[in-house]
């Protein structure tokens, strides 16, 4: 059976199935597999002749919706299938998708669409429309409406492993993306690919709206209809719990939170009811709350009176389950009932109003009770009672009567039964189910009771209200349409042995002890179980009593090591009568293995764990888990005191809210990284296997927490990581790769190592095998790491104790320091060697450590801004890894500074929207070979061409070339030179905002005549280089300056106005920047391109004094080192270095990179079709890259050719020939991955230099 959760409702009556609208967040975790996000069945097996709809993902990763028309009330055969050409493959970022039903419209694109953030999908990769005026099985009254799987048994199950949040169902509108979100202009942006020259080609970032404000908008076109809902996902009491409007509860919930929360304010706090005044009887069933759990509200929303006094039988009450409350009144079906003592007034010939929620286990069985109020005259009683699997209703005749709604089981139903005008009528979910005449007088005082009529009912019932005088409804209503929780574990027993055996027992003889000691694939302590006697055939266990319930399901898992010498049986019994799962081969005498009983149903109370018969004569356990799967309550708090366990699934983790940090998916495609990025599971083999955090950083402090297991089978010990590493690279490179421990094989890496049963760190100046250092850890333990990339330290923790005396707080005893020597930007980072084994990290999001904590143990300590909550109080200062706490982006909307635009040619000079100010623009056409490229700024004068593939000197195109808007305009005027505007061909334009052209030395917009103005009125001197500039545009905010300066006939140094870092001593840190060169006065020098992630010579670490290397753009030769003056950013973070013949005149483009806005580094590929991830902290607009080696051309991917995934487009800067589609990137909300073994762009240990600016900043940014 599957343990994968997932969400179902059946609706108890037909919606409109001709005109309907789906739309959700979601950020998927697992990719490359056929996976159902919204779909409907008619039953188990969903074939096409019984209805089959769904949302979904292919095998190739597009978005689909298909709907297959061959039911048997379709009206037609013609089948909907639409595939997105778009790819969703990033797993770091959210995505907005909706799929709009309008089956009367003729016009195929009106009749089904799909969009995505925002925008109508226009390609796609399949097209199937239908016919019009078909009818979906959508919406049909008891069909399966499933989110999470295809079906809940069976062979295809296609389950869809994701993040989602803001799932939205609108029965009978057909909408737009504009009903759901909005674009915000100030948070990045998005490209919406080419347009009408004259618009900007970008929209703002797609951002959801409020749920009060989608509300608005629903209800303006008429609500969310008979089967509508909308579900957040942000309540571990109930998480398909629906808001699509306010729950008419008698608790009042937290609805006016950012989003509507199924928790409640209070267990006194009550909502407003407008028939208080009316009400007798009204019992929530929560716990904690009056009478034990079971009390009468009805005094307490009325403000006045008494409240009727319940008693309850068989122990029955309120038990935690899925539902708003956390809690309903309990019912086991075979002596649980509540009666409420002494006479209930009669109701009379008024109106009245009964109504309840229910939810049950079971439908099986004769007249079991609902709600009675059970009068001496039998035709004026008024009983409710589950028979033969529908609802029935005795009163005025004296017969019952069948009201035919059958309440789905594991599925909240509303069900009401009011007396209004002469009528009885019985509603189901707020439609009419049945009604009959009805004027009797009811005026015999009755008894009620809940729960029991000739025999029990066995479910949850909540909200029981009754009204006398007054009918509520007086006709069909609306009710919330929650979708009920499929196989939601929740823990209800760990241990690691490390210190007890507490709980456990011998049973059939055996002896259980504890043992203090460490045994050949153990860390620390175990709990031993030997044969003690008995009958003497071997048959034995450890056992656990009370902690199951007969009829519920459980998982149990574990790591034992058994001695035997022949056959045996290996077997867990869960409530002690038989065996629900055994092992009768696989295991090895003395040697660990890793067992896993899947979901199995208890029988008892009494978990067993042991041998049956055969030759096994002892166990030691290294751990022991037990979850719990039932699919509607938490375990009865008998086991587990008075803190009911919640699932851990509903985690704080939504855009635009706050996103925390994860294990990236991206750095390891497979199956290793698992529940959302929260689990990191070795790959099943022996070696290194590593991935780093979605979110690397290069200042602050942060904290974060890993859980570690040892699922490690034969005798191997746990090796298990607490570690940070370096952006992409190698040593020489800035960074390091994940092929290895982190610090031991690169430089860029600290790792905290569990090895042998000893604790040992590694760093750079350590690697040769580490050294011991701290205390060991193993299951169960947990590790903290304090990362201060302000003072560039890291400090390691276990169980709390931070090791070697650290103090984080304090600045003092750190592990490791100097970490910017290495790397820019660090990584928490995450790793095994041995197979099986598993850590689980929190980022603040994941207290319980995906369930392996319960809820009494789970952190509580949040950090200093009170986000987060962690097992251990965070050093003061340091923070939880999230957007949230992640500093605001110095560009919020980084197309203000560059921008790349797609347009056409139209043979006459245009005016082309770049959305900004530029003072530099890149202009290549993409469509017709021979057209060079066109390279302006402000500092040489607009239709001044230089030209990338060539070393021709600039040419003045005054008639017919590009003209720079200038300050207050963000057009570019557009001659009719064939390289930039002939007419029908197709274009990109890259610009970039520098300090403007309103002088010779221009600062961010304001323009002077020398350069000891602008040094006085902005503290710039240019000055202080061997060659001062002629010429400069400064853009400070997004570090950018523009230099035009005369050579000397001698290497010498210019200033460039940016600030950087000055990391001209020994192994210091320099700021990561890019500088582009080129002589504009002859034809006799390329153009040079350098990187400060280059040091001259190939060596990072060594060389404190010269430049850094380059790569000419118009050459394919290797990365050249010289110091030659070419293209070099001086260490002293002031200046760089220039030659060239006396008197003549160059051009120079320098960045400074700029967090949340540019990216300037090196990469290492790995030679794999799912191959390197490249952080950038941003979602990139544009990637310029090469590789190091010889023969490789500088390439340019961006968002405005490609506005979805994977971007394939290339434009080569060395070349005059057109973009070529070449295998490409998949671009992502925090960086780009690489998705081919192309050596291009990812081959086997191959370097490559790229530059890169952002669309939109992490912080900000959806996935694509």
């Amino acid at each position: 059976m599957t343990t994968h959760s997932w969400l179902k409702r059946t609706p108890s009556s037909d919606g409109n199935r001709s005109v309907f609208t789906w739309a959700a967040w979601i950020r998927r975790e697992n990719v490359d597999a056929w996976q159902r996000v919204f779909t409907v069945c008619q039953s188990p097996g969903d074939t096409d002749n019984n209805g089959n709809a769904s949302v979904q993902f292919t095998g190739d990763n597009h978005f689909r919706w298909f709907d297959v028309h061959s039911h048997s009330d379709a009206q037609g055969t013609d089948d909907i299938d639409l595939r997105s050409a778009n790819k969703f493959r990033d797993h770091h970022g959210w995505v907005h998708f909706m799929a709009v039903n309008d089956a009367a419209r003729e016009n195929n694109e009106q009749r089904a669409s799909l969009y995505i953030n925002g925008t109508r999908v226009s390609n796609y990769n399949h097209q199937g429309w239908g016919t019009a005026n078909l009818k979906s099985c959508i919406n049909k009254r008891g069909n399966m409406h499933i989110i999470g799987v295809r079906q809940p048994s069976g062979s295809f199950n296609e389950q869809c492993p994701m993040g989602i949040f803001d799932n939205y169902f609108v029965d009978g509108q057909a909408l737009t993306p504009d009903a759901f979100g909005y674009h915000r202009t100030d948070r990045g942006s998005y490209s919406v690919g080419e347009k009408n020259a004259d618009n900007s080609s970008y929209e703002g970032e797609w951002y959801p709206l409020p749920p009060n404000i989608v509300k608005q908008k629903v209800e303006k076109g008429g609500g969310y209809g008979v089967n509508g809902f909308y579900l957040p996902f942000n309540g571990a009491n109930d998480p398909g719990a629906d808001f699509h409007m306010t729950p008419d509860t008698i608790l009042e919930l937290k609805t006016d939170e950012q989003q509507p929360l199924a928790e409640i304010k209070g267990t006194s706090t009550v909502r407003t009811d407008s028939f208080a005044s009316y009400l007798k009887l009204a019992i929530p069933g929560v716990r904690g709350g009056l009478g034990s759990g079971y009390g009468d509200y009805s005094a307490l929303i009325k403000g006045s009176g008494s409240a009727l006094s319940v008693t309850n039988t068989g122990s029955a009450g309120s038990r935690s389950t899925y539902w708003y409350y956390g809690s309903a009144l309990s019912f086991n079906g075979s002596d649980q009932s509540f009666n409420l003592s002494g006479g209930f007034t009669a109701f009379g010939t008024a109106d009245w109003t009964i109504e309840w929620w229910m939810n049950p286990n079971s439908l099986s069985g004769t007249y079991l009770g609902l709600v009675d109020f059970t009068a001496s005259t039998a035709a004026k009683r008024i009983e409710t009672a589950l028979q033969s699997g529908t609802i029935h209703i005795y009163t005025d005749t004296g017969t019952w009567r069948d009201t035919g709604f059958a309440p789905p089981v594991g599925q909240w139903s509303h069900c009401c039964l009011e007396k209004h005008d002469g009528y009885l009528t019985f509603y189901a979910d707020g439609n009419i189910r049945w009604s009959v005449t009805n004027t009797r007088n009811y005026d015999e005082t009755s008894t009620p009771k809940i729960g029991r009529h000739s025999n029990y009912y066995n479910g949850f019932i909540s909200d029981v209200r009754a009204y006398q005088g007054i009918a509520k409804y007086c006709g069909p209503f609306d009710t919330p349409k929650s979708y009920g929780a499929q196989n939601f574990e929740k823990v209800i027993y760990y241990s690691n042995f490390h210190s007890n055996v507490n709980g456990w027992s011998g049973d059939s003889g055996a002896a259980v002890s504890h043992d203090n000691g460490t045994t050949s694939g153990q860390a620390t302590g175990s709990m031993e179980v030997g044969y003690g006697g008995g009958s003497n055939d071997n048959t034995f266990a450890a056992a656990r009593s009370g902690i199951l319930i007969s009829g519920k399901r459980y998982r149990v898992r574990g790591r034992v090591r058994p001695s035997f010498s022949g056959s045996y049986e290996f077997r867990v019994r869960a409530g002690g009568s038989g065996t629900q799962w055994n092992k009768t081969s696989g295991l090895a005498n003395n040697e660990w293995y890793t067992f896993d009983t899947g979901v199995i149903t208890a029988d008892g109370t009494t978990l067993e764990i042991g041998s049956q018969a055969g030759t096994i004569h002892n166990f030691k356990f290294d751990w022991i888990g037990v979850w719990e799967y039932d699919n509607t309550s938490y375990h009865d708090d008998k086991a587990t005191g008075s803190t009911p366990n919640k699932t851990w699934r509903v985690v704080p983790d939504a855009f635009p809210t706050n996103q925390f940090a994860r294990i990236s998916r991206l750095d390891q495609y497979s199956d290793r990284v698992r529940n959302g990025g929260l689990q990191f599971y070795d790959s099943g083999s022996d070696g290194w296997d590593i991935a780093r955090a979605t979110m690397g950083v290069k200042s602050g402090k942060w904290y974060w927490e890993i859980h570690h297991t040892n699922s490690a089978g034969n005798n191997d010990l746990a090796v298990m990581l607490t570690s940070i590493i370096g952006q992409s690279g190698k040593d020489n490179w800035r960074g390091a790769r994940l092929t290895s421990l982190p610090g031991q094989s690169y430089d860029a890496g600290v790792t905290y190592y569990e090895n042998g049963g000893t604790g040992r760190i590694y760093h750079a100046s350590n690697q040769s095998g580490g050294a011991v250092w701290g205390d060991s850890y193993g299951d169960g333990d947990i590790t903290s790491v304090a990362l201060d990339m302000d003072n560039k330290k890291v400090w390691f923790a276990k169980n709390g104790t931070w090791q070697d005396s650290g103090n984080p707080a304090g600045n003092s005893n750190h592990a490791w320091t100097n970490l910017s020597n290495y790397s820019d930007w660090w990584f928490p980072a995450f790793g095994t060697y041995y197979s099986g084994s598993f850590q689980t990290v929190n980022f603040g999001q994941n207290p319980s450590f995906c369930g392996f904590l319960q809820e009494a143990d789970k952190g509580s300590q949040a950090d200093g801004n009170g986000i987060g909550l962690f097992k251990y109080q965070p050093p003061s200062g340091f923070l939880a890894l999230c957007t949230k706490n992640l500093p605001d982006p110095v560009i919020s909307k980084p197309r203000d500074h560059f921008s790349a635009t797609a347009y056409s040619g139209s043979g006459t000079r245009q005016s082309v929207d770049v959305g900004l100010e530029a003072d530099l623009s890149w202009i290549k056409c993409t469509s017709n070979s021979g057209s060079d490229w066109y390279v302006v700024d402000s500092v040489r004068g607009s239709a001044q061409q230089l030209i990338f593939n060539s070393t021709a000197v600039q040419s003045q195109n005054a008639a017919n070339g590009v003209y720079l808007g200038g300050r207050g305009s963000k057009k570019i005027s557009i001659g009719t030179i064939g390289d930039v505007n002939s007419s029908g061909y197709h274009y990109t334009a890259y610009s970039w905002k520098a300090g403007g052209s309103q002088g010779v030395y221009n600062v961010d917009g304001t323009g002077y005549a020398t350069t000891s103005a602008l040094n006085s009125a902005t503290g710039i001197d240019l000055t202080t280089g061997q060659v001062t500039p002629t010429g400069i545009s400064i853009n400070t905010k997004a570090g950018l300056s523009i230099v035009g300066y005369t050579a000397t006939g001698s290497v010498n140094s210019v200033a460039h106005g940016l600030s950087m870092v000055n990391g001209s001593s020994a192994n210091a840190p320099r700021d990561p920047a890019m500088i582009i060169t080129k002589q504009i006065d002859t034809s006799t020098r390329n153009w040079h391109f350098g990187n400060t992630q280059i040091r001259s010579n190939g060596d990072w670490n060594t060389s404190t004094s010269g430049s850094f290397g380059y790569k000419a753009p118009d050459r394919t030769d290797a990365v050249s080192y010289d110091n030659g003056g070419r293209a070099h950013i001086r260490p002293d973070g002031k200046h760089f270095d220039v030659d060239g013949s006396n008197g003549l005149k160059y051009v120079a483009y320098i960045w400074k990179e700029i967090e949340g806005f540019s990216k300037f580094g090196a990469y290492a590929g790995n030679g794999s079709a799912q191959g390197t991830f490249v952080y950038c902290g941003f979602r990139p607009a544009f990637i310029l890259f090469v590789k190091g080696a010889s023969g490789e051309n500088w390439r340019i991917i961006d968002t405005a050719r490609d506005q979805f995934n994977q971007a394939t487009m290339h434009n080569f800067v060395s070349t005059s020939g057109t973009q070529s589609n070449e295998t490409g990137l998949d671009i992502c909300a925090n960086g780009f991955k690489c998705r081919s073994n192309d050596g291009h762009i990812n081959g086997t240990d191959a370097m490559y230099l790229y530059m890169a600016f952002a669309e939109t900043p992490f912080k900000y940014a959806t996935g694509r």
